[in-house]
């Protein structure tokens, strides 16, 4: 999807753009790793309802790369620049409902425990850094495949992204149904 969205671009504004998205996901994380419950809790919005909502937008995304909707190109045929590097790169993509939900729930289960907290950022910063490696990458995938194999692999990537999104929509109805 990256690739996709970044065609047209120089390397250094896809080096921008990576940078930017990689960084933005690491503070949400890190944020909501640290004090997401707070933080939903502040806005009254459950584990449950977060899940919905973001399977939602994510479900949105890939019926547009499947679908080919709305260009990700402005009409001078380059591609949007860095505020892709928030949405979808960072959102959600790289910090969505699943991963923000997964280190809240394993940030509770490490309340009292600093070791496996610390155990647990360090992952998270093992994972961005490893996003980054792989999104910096990705020009050589683009040569690789060309064009047409990267219009085919991003309607592939939409249907998976769209399976995943409804699973997420999934979860969020069973976990908001097992709350009443």
């Amino acid at each position: 999807m990256f690739i996709a969205m970044t065609c047209n671009l120089s390397d250094g504004m896809q080096t921008k753009i990576v940078n930017k998205g990689v960084l933005t996901s690491l503070i949400v994380l890190a944020i909501f790793a640290i004090s997401g419950l707070s933080i939903l809790n502040i806005f009254g919005i459950t584990l449950a309802a977060f899940k919905l909502g973001g399977g939602i937008l994510l479900l949105l995304l890939a019926i547009e790369m499947v679908l080919g909707g709305k260009s990700e190109k402005n009409d001078d045929n380059t591609c949007k620049d860095t505020d892709i590097a928030i949405f979808p790169i960072a959102l959600p993509l790289l910090s969505g409902p699943a991963a923000i939900s997964v280190l809240i729930v394993f940030m509770k289960q490490a309340e009292h425990n600093l070791g496996k907290q610390l155990l647990i950022m360090l992952a998270l910063l093992l994972n961005m850094a490893v996003s980054w490696v792989v999104l910096k990458n990705a020009n050589k995938v683009k040569c690789f495949l060309g064009q047409s194999g990267i219009n085919a692999l991003t309607k592939i990537f939409g249907i998976l992204m769209s399976a995943l999104a409804c699973q997420f929509i999934i979860n969020g109805v069973l976990e908001a149904m097992q709350m009443k």
